[in-house]
């Protein structure tokens, strides 16, 4: 050991260790934390100074050995600071000084300085999960206007159920997509407070301005208990957790997608460049890209699982086994979703539906079957549940006689009315109107439904929600990238 960084121990680490541990968990912070270790460092600066701890020649010596930290530098120097990252930068900053900096890392430790790092980089990587969320709504949203008028079956426990717009149903899952946004904006909102200050798990025994340098960061404040800014990583389970039920969400779209993608609906199609094809049937057209995507989301709730797995029985204290074994798949995570939004994207760009099968499918099957018997309740006066029985009993006949829905049989259904003692005379022309598809479309007049009105309304309502949410995260993209010119301004 060239440079000692400890009196306690006097040799280097095993080898098995630093190949299997240390200089894996080096080489990943090298490479996506050192820039906000260089952040810190910098806040950390200008704190020293405004204590009296620091001039500022040293201060900016001390700046200037930054200049030469690097991913290559810091792994060429991991086997003489212990591999560990914080070691490697003070020491590569000491060797550079040309006079001793004697107060520099006074009063310091590792534990808040690399759960500052950590939350630093995980709500960069969620703002850009965000950023791509509001991409995908917009699409979709683009997608469902439209298709406002777009006819199509709808279905309940894998039955046709009643009719439907594609419009309608791709305004569900932009719904959903903005209640996700939303609770990804408050999820970064709550992990934006600053654990730099609270030393290795107590405190600090010098004066430092905590809400200073947690501002000077990008942070809203600093973490209000010193214990918690060291020994908790619940926004490593919150966001896994938001990201696993975004998953689950996104896994039931995509399901419909592979059902209407199938041979036996063949409701929409992909370009070549997005299709694959069978090895041995020729016939075959196939749509891998949506398995990807489902299968993907699995991976999601895996991470959180393994993440809570690693935390549960802990000691609420500062932990390797927390703050690193039970994170190591955070950049996994953030990949995984970063690729799954990628992916579904680009199918949404490039999907195109068949209108005219789905408007097809709705001249076959009986779809009126709600609307006629609330017309048998409200316009006969026959009582709904009878009303109910009565219109299951004529499209059954129906059926069995091989009727169309578009030739409505009056008098068959007047038979099954007479069967129960109702005595009525229908209007031939309105219960034919019934189980017209359009009808269908038009007939839904409460808030929120299938009609084209409503559907228009839904997105304009969701359009100003995901404006708001789009400003919101401009906000916070603005407050990140206001760091480094703060952090330049204030150490001049």
């Amino acid at each position: 050991m060239t440079h000692s960084f400890s009196g306690r121990i006097q040799k280097n680490p095993h080898t098995v260790l630093n190949d299997e541990v240390l200089y894996p968990q080096l080489s990943y912070e090298a490479e996506y934390l050192l820039h906000h270790y260089i952040q810190i460092e910098q806040a950390l600066l200008m704190d020293y100074q405004c204590m009296g701890l620091m001039t500022e020649e040293e201060i900016q010596s001390v700046l200037s050995s930054f200049h030469s930290l690097n991913e290559d530098e810091i792994r060429k120097n991991a086997k003489e600071t212990m591999t560990d990252i914080a070691f490697c930068i003070e020491k590569k900053v000491f060797d550079q000084l040309q006079q001793p900096v004697v107060n520099w890392h006074v009063d310091r430790s590792r534990n808040d300085y690399q759960a500052c790092a950590q939350k630093m980089f995980a709500r960069e990587q969620l703002l850009q999960v965000i950023q791509q969320c509001i991409s995908l709504t917009k699409l979709i949203q683009q997608r469902a206007r439209q298709h406002v008028y777009t006819q199509m079956p709808g279905y309940t426990h894998y039955q046709s159920a009643q009719v439907i717009s594609l419009g309608f149903y791709l305004s569900a899952f932009t719904d959903q997509l903005i209640k996700e946004i939303n609770n990804f904006i408050d999820i970064w909102d709550q992990n934006n407070l600053c654990p730099l200050g609270a030393g290795a798990m107590a405190g600090q025994e010098l004066e430092w301005d905590r809400k200073r340098m947690a501002e000077m960061l990008g942070f809203y404040d600093a973490e209000t208990h010193a214990l918690v800014s060291i020994a908790s990583r619940d926004w490593t389970l919150r966001m896994a957790a938001a990201f696993s039920n975004w998953g689950v969400s996104l896994s039931r779209f995509v399901t419909d997608f592979i059902h209407w993608g199938s041979s036996s609906y063949r409701w929409l199609d992909l370009p070549d460049e997005l299709s694959g094809i069978s090895s041995a049937m020729p016939q075959k057209k196939n749509f891998p890209i949506l398995e990807r995507v489902r299968g993907r989301t699995a991976h999601l709730t895996s991470y959180y699982m393994d993440m809570l797995l690693g935390q549960r029985n802990t000691p609420f204290s500062n932990l390797v086994e927390v703050s690193k074994e039970a994170g190591s798949h955070v950049l996994s995570m953030f990949q995984t979703i970063h690729s799954i939004l990628a992916l579904f994207h680009t199918f949404m760009e490039h999907v195109t539906f068949d209108e005219e099968r789905m408007k097809k499918l709705c001249f076959e099957e009986y779809f009126g079957g709600f609307s006629l018997a609330n017309y048998l309740t409200i316009s006969a006066g026959v009582p709904y549940r009878k009303a109910q029985v009565i219109a299951g009993q004529y499209i059954t006949k129906a059926i069995e006689l091989n009727q169309s829905p578009l030739k409505c049989d009056v008098s068959l259904l007047e038979q099954v009315c007479v069967t129960h003692e109702i005595h009525v005379s229908l209007d031939s022309e309105v219960i034919s109107q019934i189980f017209e598809r359009e009808a269908n479309l038009q007939s839904k007049k409460s808030r929120g439904s299938t009609h084209p009105s409503e559907v228009i309304l839904m997105l304009e309502q969701q359009e100003h929600t995901l404006n708001q949410c789009e400003q919101k995260w401009l906000e916070r993209r603005e407050r990140l990238d206001q760091i480094d010119p703060t952090l330049r301004q204030a150490l001049k």
